[in-house]
């Protein structure tokens, strides 16, 4: 069971695949207290429900056109579904009401988001040959100085455009520091 460049690229578009749903899955986890603090355990649960139906159906919709990646976008896209039923629900009975000062901020996290992926993509797209290079030190480099760059533009954006006050990051920083 060696672990092959075309394994390696399989589980990559997999991986890829699942990472679409990362935000949803830990929103779940945000969403779903909200109703057992009430005492309501049936509604997520029938969202659950809903969102493994999905699961299956695209699965098995998608799987002849994607392959293996049908199964972690069906993921991907049931754990969406789950988060937009909890939400919606604690939208009506008006228990999920954002301020204007969370949306905003909202809004400029994942755009920088989306800004640090186009950097990402853009850095990966002009300069393949680092990427590609038979020296795995030269590999190394090139994916860490990625990664800080990533770093790099999406904190600078988040706190540039005021989706994180960079005194509460600070706060934050001093918190942790302290607890260890």
């Amino acid at each position: 069971g060696a672990f092959t460049a075309q394994t390696t690229l399989l589980t990559a578009q997999a991986l890829a695949a699942f990472a679409a749903g990362l935000p949803a899955y830990v929103l779940v986890k945000v969403f779903q207290p909200a109703y057992f603090a009430r005492e309501d355990m049936k509604t997520p649960l029938w969202f659950s429900i809903v969102s493994v139906a999905v699961n299956i159906l695209l699965s098995l919709l998608l799987f002849p056109v994607m392959g293996h990646v049908a199964i972690a976008a069906a993921t991907a896209v049931s754990a969406w579904v789950n988060v937009m039923l909890l939400a919606m629900v604690l939208w009506q009975r008006r228990e999920f009401r954002p301020s204007a000062v969370t949306r905003r901020r909202l809004a400029m996290i994942v755009l920088a988001g989306f800004a640090m992926g186009a950097v990402v993509l853009a850095v990966r797209w002009a300069f393949p040959a680092p990427f590609d290079d038979p020296s795995f030190l030269i590999r190394l480099a090139s994916v860490l100085g990625v990664i800080l760059l990533a770093a790099i533009v999406y904190f600078g954006l988040v706190i540039a455009t005021g989706g994180l006050d960079s005194a509460e990051l600070k706060r934050a920083m001093r918190r942790k520091r302290s607890a260890t």
